[in-house]
């Protein structure tokens, strides 16, 4: 006898279940975050935002396209060329981040703090404001951030970084600058967790679907800021 179609969905993991929802474009903001939590509960099976059996975070590299993209300098247009680059399709999220943390070569190896000796948020106390696994990493500062790239290019073997800022813009329009935000040129509130979803915090990684940008790399408009490699007024001095 064939099984029934709600037999079967009642069979499917509820991880993949809740993460299917995700699609509908009315989903609440609210039903977004509670989902983000209970894929925390349940293990986030998404490729990218874990770590692996080793304690290494696992990356969904992303290509993004070559092109070019203006930033304004102390009022000073400059356009940059964007060569063909690879970005991680989540942001770093708690339990990555953790895992340099814990992991006995990571956070405190000295070999990753090289240059960074001055700052006084070197060995800062990492206090991340949420224990959920699958949230953004929000809490660690610029320097901590070169730090764990560093670190994470020992484990994969290849060299990791963070973006420049025209290549972060380049990949969140998908190389059309015409578009100002990643889905196109018109506002959607519903498209990512900001001021207008009314929820005020950080919820997990990767909620809004409907607001990726054709490179399916997610969260570029919304949910926190990140960080770019580059000294804002000064995008020549190249740091890594």
């Amino acid at each position: 006898n064939s099984i029934s179609e709600n037999l079967r969905q009642f069979q499917r993991p509820e991880s993949l279940r809740i993460i299917e929802k995700l699609e509908d474009f009315n989903v609440s903001h609210a039903e977004r975050s509670k989902i983000g939590l209970r894929l925390d509960e349940l293990g986030d099976p998404r490729y990218g935002i874990g770590i692996d059996d080793n304690g290494i975070p696992q990356i969904a590299w992303c290509k993004v396209k070559t092109g070019s993209n203006s930033v304004d300098i102390k009022g000073i247009n400059r356009k940059f060329s964007v060569h063909p680059v690879f970005k991680s399709k989540y942001t770093v999220t708690l339990k990555q981040f953790q895992s340099f943390i814990d992991s006995d070569d990571g956070f405190y190896n000295e070999e990753w703090w090289y240059e960074l000796n001055k700052s006084p948020y070197r060995h800062k106390q990492w206090v991340q404001i949420t224990d959920v696994g699958n949230h953004p990493s929000v809490r660690a500062s610029w320097y901590q951030a070169v730090a764990f790239c560093r670190w994470l290019s020992s484990k994969l073997k290849y060299h990791v970084r963070m973006p420049f800022e025209w290549e972060w813009q380049n990949a969140a329009t998908h190389g059309n600058t015409s578009n100002l935000y990643p889905w196109g040129r018109d506002w959607e509130p519903n498209y990512c967790n900001s001021i207008a979803s009314g929820l005020y915090n950080y919820i997990s990684v990767g909620m809004y679907p409907s607001g990726n940008s054709k490179s399916v790399i997610v969260d570029l408009a919304g949910n926190m800021y990140e960080w770019c490699l580059n000294e804002y007024d000064n995008p020549e001095l190249i740091f890594d």
